[in-house]
């Protein structure tokens, strides 16, 4: 187990902290080590904004411990990284609060230092950082501290009764405050044009050293462009600024003296510098993880649902520093779970052919999953599916947009049961380049099926071409929700037999169902789709119903739904891989 030296702020101590700082216009401000959010919490006591501040994502925290980023999340702080001493961006921040280990409090405040431009820092690190300073680093922050803040010495501060993890040890107080050196800025332009020159010949001479994109994996040119484009964003910003800077030395322009055009925005402050800088930093921070995710083309891989709970974790993973070992980690963690993924997507495509009419489904005895629940399984016809809620009224001559992203799920969740990556011939391409056909009531076939619109009632058939493809979907979605029986007893010929009469027994059980229930529920699909006790009561009405009719047909009740096996493993993967 990692020690990460995690000592959470009381709440006294994170008070005074933030009572150091002298510009009360937060920016955008940062916690390096964040832990649980505790000195960040203490916002509150800062300035009667804070809330609004940690709303619009101006609060951004780094912690190494990634068990601690949830409870963060869940305080509105964003994450941005989590190993401070590999984060570059701090010039984008206007205070900086940290409580870092005290084993490395020095490294931290000095690296906050170097990489702030214009702001505050409130640091508690270990007193004996400061007083005795036996290395060079030490040396250096005991000079800057005199130089550039304050720093007051502290005894029982994680001592109280509040204190989450108590220690004895004394602590400093530090506060640093830079300013900008607007010399770098506003400085001499002729003795910059010649070094721009000298810089331009030695790129010249030197072309394989300043190549943007290396001959190397996608993901280190990634990183590399990144790097590039911030470069270029910051040189901007300052001569932006230079340009402010001098321009309004220059005076206005006539239109605006003579009250004919509005004076423009000359800021060149270091507050315009920071902010500036922060905002287009994310900006491009959003176009390289886009780009990654379009690279490596995770969206033709997910169902529409899918997409959308990654657009919605996209706002998390694009605050996280754009890094090699960040891009590695999300790409692992995508990979890790594209099975599920995928299984998640085919049970989505089943649930859309079975939701939306009755006529699509068949209802069979699912296996006993405990000693107290017996289910009833659903799987679909082989036929046909009618998916209704397609009308044309509102687009003459084009599909709407929720239908192309219905058709591209279907084609994706077969395309996977085929163990191919896309359809030869897609829905969606019948519907792009043939809707006019479409229109017209032809019949057309795609790779998996045969479809059939009709525009006036807003109803889509489709003709399976395969009985093979969705029987394994059938399998499939019945093994992820347990109506099938465990592996172990796969050999119940009973049981197979009741599911392969399905088309025979199901009138039977719907009759059953809607004649003999207890309950006030008559829609069948709430055994799916309703609300949790909705489904528990339907589920279980439907059961009886299918236990009823099974007995009266001479199926051995009792040996069919009974599991007799200790592990109740159901692994789609026997049945089928994934291409």
């Amino acid at each position: 187990m990692h020690d990460f030296q995690f000592y959470p702020t009381p709440h006294s101590l994170a008070n005074k902290a933030w009572g150091l700082f002298k510009n009360r216009e937060i920016s955008r401000v940062l916690d390096p080590s964040a832990g649980d959010g505790d000195l960040l919490h203490a916002c509150g006591k800062f300035d009667r904004y804070s809330s609004m501040y940690r709303q619009s994502g101006v609060v951004d925290a780094i912690e190494i411990d990634a068990s601690h980023h949830a409870n963060l999340l869940s305080k509105g702080i964003r994450v941005v990284g989590y190993d401070f001493m590999s984060f570059n961006n701090v010039a984008a921040y206007s205070h900086v609060i940290m409580n870092p280990p005290f084993a490395n409090g020095c490294e931290h405040v000095l690296r906050a230092w170097n990489l702030l431009y214009d702001g505050e820092i409130v640091a508690i690190i270990n007193a004996e950082t400061l007083k005795n300073p036996y290395s060079a680093e030490r040396e250096l922050l005991a000079r800057i501290v005199t130089a550039h803040g304050t720093v007051e010495y502290l005894e029982d501060t994680f001592l109280d009764t509040l204190t989450k993890r108590k220690t004895d040890v004394e602590i400093a107080l530090v506060y640093l405050r830079k300013v900008a050196e607007t010399s770098s800025l506003i400085g001499d332009i002729v003795s910059e044009l010649k070094i721009d020159a000298y810089d331009n010949h030695y790129q010249q001479a030197h072309p394989e050293e300043n190549a943007v994109m290396l001959p190397t994996a996608e993901v280190e040119n990634a990183v590399i462009s990144f790097k590039a484009a911030v470069a270029a964003m910051e040189q901007s910003v300052y001569a932006r600024a230079k340009a402010n800077y001098y321009a309004q030395w220059l005076g206005d322009t006539m239109a605006v003296r003579y009250g004919d055009a509005t004076k423009s925005d000359e800021n060149y402050s270091s507050a315009f510098i920071r902010n500036t800088i922060s905002k287009e930093y994310d900006e491009l921070k959003d176009r390289a993880w886009a780009n990654i995710l379009h690279t490596a083309d995770v969206s033709r891989k997910l169902s529409s649902n899918a997409s959308s709970r990654l657009q919605s974790e996209f706002e998390k993973i694009k605050n996280l520093e754009f890094s090699v070992t960040n891009i590695y980690g999300f790409l692992v963690g995508l990979s890790e779970s594209a099975y599920d993924i995928q299984m998640d997507m085919l049970c989505e495509v089943f649930d859309l052919f079975s939701r939306y009419h009755e006529d699509n489904t068949l209802f069979y005895m699912g296996w006993k999953s405990n000693n107290k629940q017996r289910t009833c399984g659903m799987r679909l016809k082989m036929r046909r599916f009618i998916i209704p809620g397609y009308r044309e009224d509102g687009w003459k001559y084009s599909f709407n947009h929720a239908g192309l992203r219905m058709l591209s799920d279907i084609d994706k969740a077969f395309a996977i049961l085929d163990g191919k990556d896309v359809p030869d011939v897609s829905l969606q391409q019948l519907f792009d380049q043939r809707y006019s056909e479409l229109r017209q009531g032809e019949r057309l076939a795609s790779s998996y099926f045969e479809v059939r619109y009709y525009p006036g009632i807003g109803t889509v058939h489709f003709f399976p071409t395969s009985k093979t493809l969705v029987d394994r979907l059938n399998r499939i979605v019945g093994q992820r929700r347990q109506w099938l029986p465990p592996k172990a007893e796969f050999e119940n010929k009973d049981f197979w037999r009741q599911y392969d009469d399905a088309d025979k027994l199901d009138p039977k059980i719907r009759q059953v169902f809607r004649t003999t229930r207890s309950s006030s529920y008559n829609d069948i699909g709430q055994i799916l789709f309703g609300n949790d006790e909705s489904q528990e009561i339907v589920s279980n009405e439907f059961a009886k119903a299918a236990q009823s009719v099974l007995k009266s047909e001479g199926y051995d009740i009792d040996g069919l739904i009974t599991n007799n096996s200790d592990n109740f493993l159901l692994l789609e993967s026997d049945m089928f891989e994934l291409a």
